[in-house]
């Protein structure tokens, strides 16, 4: 076998961002290496994805509405924890608004994307909630711990 490291170089391009990244992966870690890659890579690139929302959105908020600033903000997406900036704004009535977590369907004080509450909920209907728990700390790639109330508020 060989000892050479297999180098893998990936350009991605979100609203405008050039993303380069690369990394050598030894030949016995081939698999587990490219996932990961593909897994990091894909977390930048959603990252970036949100920063551009979030400049696209400022485009077309409300004429009413202040702007009072920015927040950092991290949820568990289906590529791992992300930690992104997004404005905010105050309304009419004076309610903070965020447009980028409205857009991606992220409540008030959430922690995950629309997409990991759908895939949290649909293992959790099929099976126990200590099983889905178990399934989505697999496929996250962190641990999910079990509510007290589970997901359903029960």
């Amino acid at each position: 076998m060989t000892e050479k490291p297999v180098e893998l170089s990936i350009t991605v391009k979100v609203y405008g961002e050039v993303i380069q990244y690369t990394r050598k992966i030894a030949i016995e870690e081939l698999e587990i290496g490219i996932s990961q890659v593909m897994q990091e890579i894909g977390n930048k690139a959603l990252v970036a994805g949100l920063v551009g929302l979030d400049q696209e959105l400022r485009q077309r908020v409300p004429s009413g509405w202040r702007n009072i600033g920015t927040e950092e903000h991290s949820i568990m997406s289906s590529m791992g924890w992300i930690r992104y900036q997004r404005r905010i704004y105050k309304d009419e009535k004076g309610r903070r608004r965020k447009p980028v977590d409205e857009a991606l369907g992220v409540e008030r004080y959430g922690r995950e994307s629309q997409r990991v509450q759908e895939m949290g909920a649909y293992l959790a209907c099929e099976g126990t909630y200590r099983r889905a728990a178990s399934q989505m700390s697999w496929l996250m790639k962190k641990e999910v711990i079990v509510p007290s109330k589970g997901w359903c508020g029960r």
